[in-house]
C-alpha cells in the first residue's frame, strides 16, 4: 500500500512540532522550520512558498518572531555570496 500524502491537519501538526521544540527561542527560521517539515513530510506536494506562508502564520499566532531567511539560503544555493544569518 502506497504510504498517503499528509493533509492540512498533519502539516499544521508538524509545524506545532517544530514550533514546541523550539520554545526557549523568541525567534524561529522559517527556512529551518521548512527543512524539518519536508525532512518530516517529505510526500507533501505543497511549494516551498505555500508552506513558507503557513509557517509564518502559525508561528505568528503562537508568539514567535520569524526569520524570513530562505532567500539568503536560495541565493546561497545559487552560489552567489551571501552573509550567513543566524537560525536562532
Amino acid at each position: 500500500m502506497p504510504e498517503q500524502k499528509p493533509n492540512t491537519s498533519k502539516i499544521r501538526q508538524a509545524i506545532v512540532s517544530c514550533l514546541i521544540g523550539n520554545v526557549d527561542h523568541p525567534c524561529i527560521s522559517i527556512a529551518d522550520v521548512l527543512h524539518s517539515l519536508r525532512k518530516t513530510l517529505p510526500l507533501d506536494e505543497h511549494t516551498d512558498r505555500e508552506l513558507e506562508d503557513v509557517i509564518a502564520l502559525i508561528a505568528v499566532d503562537a508568539g514567535f518572531a520569524i526569520e524570513f531567511d530562505g532567500s539568503a539560503r536560495a541565493l546561497k544555493a545559487l552560489h552567489l555570496d551571501v552573509p550567513e544569518t543566524g537560525s536562532r
